[in-house]
C-alpha cells in the first residue's frame, strides 16, 4: 500500500481504490475524488493550508489582445463566473456570481472553508524563479 501521494483524479487513482491512504490535492479536485469514493475526507491540517488565488493574463504580444480582454469580461458576468465555479468545485471571488450557486455548494466547507481554517492558512509568497525551477524539477521527479 503507498502511503503518500500525488494523485490522479479518475476511478484507477491509488486514493479512489484506497492504495494510497494520503496525499494532497486542491479541494476542487478532492470534492471529484469524494464523489467517486465516498470515505475519502478533504482535511486541513491543524498548522493551516494554502490559498489558491487564480489569475488570467493577456500576453503583451498576445495575437488578439482586444478578444482576450473581451473573454476575460465574459468569464466575469456573474451567470458564466456561476458556472465555471460551479463546474471546477471552486469558490468564487465573484459576490453576484456567488449569490447565483446553490445553497449546498455556498455552504460546503470543503468549497468556502470557515472562517476558523482560513485564518491559519496563507497565500504563498512570491518564489525566485531559479528556486520555483528547482521545486518543479524536484516535484516531478517525486510523482513520476
Amino acid at each position: 500500500m503507498q502511503s503518500y501521494g500525488y494523485f490522479k483524479t479518475d476511478a484507477d487513482s491509488g486514493i479512489v481504490s484506497g492504495d494510497t491512504w494520503m496525499g494532497q490535492t486542491w479541494s476542487g479536485d478532492a470534492l471529484l475524488l469524494m464523489e467517486r469514493n465516498p470515505a475519502i475526507r478533504y482535511i486541513v491540517p491543524e498548522e493551516g493550508g494554502e490559498l489558491m488565488i487564480d489569475y488570467l493574463v493577456v500576453p503583451a504580444k498576445a495575437a488578439e489582445p482586444q478578444l482576450a480582454h473581451a473573454f476575460i469580461n465574459w468569464l466575469q458576468e456573474p451567470e458564466h463566473a456561476a458556472a465555471c465555479a460551479e463546474s471546477l468545485r471552486f469558490a468564487t471571488a465573484n459576490k453576484a456570481a456567488e449569490a447565483l450557486l446553490p445553497k449546498a455548494f455556498r455552504d460546503n466547507p470543503v468549497i468556502y472553508p470557515p472562517a476558523e481554517v482560513l485564518k491559519r492558512s496563507e497565500a504563498q509568497a512570491p518564489v525566485d524563479p531559479a528556486i520555483q525551477h528547482k521545486m518543479i524539477t524536484v516535484w516531478s521527479q517525486l510523482i513520476n
